[in-house]
Parts: structure tokens; sequence; C-alpha cells
């Protein structure tokens, strides 16, 4: 027995080791497709879930923003009609100074004419 394994020549032993080999690989396709199959479904799963995550995190931030808008939009016009009501305030209080002032100017009238 030689140091080919049974083989009777060197290239006997080197024909029988690469066909070792490709039996080998014939055999292992269809378990490498299903794990390849597998691999691709785990990847696509993945891509779905971040896909999901990408999406509320979107809607997440409209919302903020629009929260954000709805404050700033509510402020504006609490001030628009914080000023409204100063405006109206000041016009009451010269309305009433200049009536104050003229019953006085026709009660001294009224006063001289008597």
């Amino acid at each position: 027995m030689g140091p080919y394994h049974n083989a009777l020549t060197k290239d006997d032993a080197v024909y029988n080791y690469y066909k070792r080999i490709r039996e080998y690989d014939e055999a292992m396709r269809p378990k490498r497709k299903e794990e390849e199959a597998r691999k691709e479904e785990e990847e696509a799963r993945e891509k779905e879930l971040e896909a999901k995550k990408e999406k509320k995190a979107a809607e997440a931030k409209a919302r903020k923003e629009a929260k954000k808008a709805a404050e700033a939009k509510a402020r504006k016009e609490a001030k628009k009609a914080q000023g409204k009501a100063k405006k109206q305030k000041l016009k009451a209080k010269k309305s009433s100074a200049t009536l104050k002032g003229e019953s006085k100017a026709s009660a001294v009238e009224d006063e001289k004419a008597s």
C-alpha cells in the first residue's frame, strides 16, 4: 500500500480527490440554495422592519413639527388678540377722557350761563 490510499498511481489519487470534492459539492448544492434563500428572506424582513421604523420615525417627526407649528400659530394669534385688546382699551380710555373733558367744559359753560 502506497501513500495514495489504494490508488494505483498518483494521478488516480488526484482524480479520486477531486471526484470526492465534486460529489460533496453536488450533495451540498440544494442545502446551500436553501440557506441562501433563507438569508435573503431574513434580509428582506430586516429591510421591511427598518422601513417600518423609518416610516414611524418620519410620522412622529411630522406630528412634532405640526404640533410646533400649531403652537407657534396659537402664540401669534394670542399676541395679536392681546395687542387688539390693548388698543381697544387705550381707545376706550381716550374716549372716556374726552367725554369727561367735554362734560366738565359743558358744566362750566352751564354755570357761567346761569
